[in-house]
C-alpha cells in the first residue's frame, strides 16, 4: 500500500489517535502526528501471519492424520 498526499494526513490522524489511546504524553502525541510528513510517501506492507507446526512439534497421531492414515484422535485406518 502506498500512502501519499491526503493519505499522509489521514495516517497522521490515526497515529495521533493511537498515541492518545496508548496514553502517551503530549510531546509524543505531537511527534507521532508529524511523523508521516517526514517523507513524501510511505510504503506499507499488510500481512496476516499464521503459526505453522513443524515436524518436531507434531505428535505421532498428528502425523498419521496428515498422511491420511489416521484421524485427529489417533485412530489408525487403512492408507490410500
Amino acid at each position: 500500500m502506498i500512502i501519499e498526499n491526503q493519505g499522509l494526513e489521514r495516517f497522521s490522524q490515526l497515529l495521533q489517535i493511537a498515541s492518545k489511546q496508548a496514553k502517551m504524553d503530549e510531546i509524543a502525541i505531537e511527534k507521532a502526528a508529524k511523523a508521516p510528513f517526514r517523507a513524501p510517501l510511505i510504503i506499507a506492507v499488510i500481512a496476516h501471519c499464521t503459526t505453522v507446526l513443524k515436524g518436531a512439534e507434531l505428535g505421532a497421531s498428528d502425523i498419521r492424520w496428515l498422511r491420511g492414515t489416521g484421524d485427529a484422535n489417533g485412530s489408525v485406518s487403512a492408507g490410500f
